[in-house]
């Protein structure tokens, strides 16, 4: 049977058209496959990247803890909005002498003495709204003693939390040095060397210690008299000082 020419064109055009649209897909489908081999090797990549960056934040947050852990000074971590106690440092448990655990049930207000607390919610409010200077608070040990210290912070981001990082040092001792100065100062200020006397007038200097040495210098300048207007005035190896003073031709006063 002869197909008319007419049909076969048009069978023939059909063909033509259907084997132009398979090569298309045929090419479309190369061309997905491809992109979808790029699309997994970029995929792969991005995996490798972000492995190798997870890895280097785990191995930096590591290193920050190690350094938090070993840090000479005590050291906590609290929660800006609760105020709890979300991580202490080994120094913080051996000297207020809580565990970890008892650590992360307290809050800051624990630590402090309850005469700080109106002062602790109000400095937490200024620290949202500008820097601030160390602060000094009294604390308060697990066994109940208490301490003077100063505590310097910053804001940091503990997992999900809006936290504050401080390290906290114990001015104590200091402050009892400190302490003791201003007594010893009021007891010195009571002490008077006389260096001339003259019938209405003393010249009068003022020295910070009294002892053997200033004994010497005495001497050595020509003072006449050492004048005590408080007897409780301390005096560095007063035996040896009192045998001076009566070998010397100064005179000891005390009023």
């Amino acid at each position: 049977m002869t197909i008319p020419k007419d049909i076969k064109k048009i069978i023939d055009r059909e063909i033509s058209a259907r084997e132009n649209a398979e090569k298309k897909l045929e090419k479309k489908s190369l061309e997905l496959l491809n992109k979808t081999q790029q699309l997994e090797e970029l995929n792969t990549s991005l995996e490798k990247e972000v492995s190798k960056r997870t890895e280097k934040i785990k191995r930096r947050e590591e290193q920050l803890r190690v350094l938090f852990d070993r840090h000479p000074s005590a050291s906590i971590v609290y929660d800006l909005d609760s105020l709890k106690i979300l991580a202490a440092n080994q120094t913080a448990l051996d000297i207020y002498g809580y565990t970890q655990k008892e650590f992360r049930d307290m809050s800051i207000l624990d630590m402090n003495h309850e005469k700080e607390h109106n002062r602790i919610k109000n400095h937490i409010e200024l620290l949202s709204k500008q820097k601030t200077e160390p602060q000094e608070w009294c604390h308060i040990l697990k066994n109940g003693e208490l301490r003077t210290v100063t505590v310097t912070g910053n804001p940091i981001v503990f997992g999900d939390k809006k936290a504050r990082l401080v390290i906290i040092k114990d001015i104590t001792h200091e402050q009892e040095i400190l302490q003791r100065l201003e007594d010893q100062e009021k007891q010195f200020k009571n002490l008077v060397f006389i260096k001339s006397i003259k019938k209405d007038q003393i010249n009068e200097v003022d020295f910070p210690i009294i002892g053997n040495q200033t004994l010497e210098l005495l001497i050595k300048f020509n003072f006449k008299a050492i004048c005590l207007l408080n007897k409780n005035i301390i005096i560095s190896n007063k035996n040896t000082f009192i045998e001076n003073i009566n070998k010397s031709k100064l005179s000891l006063i005390v009023i």
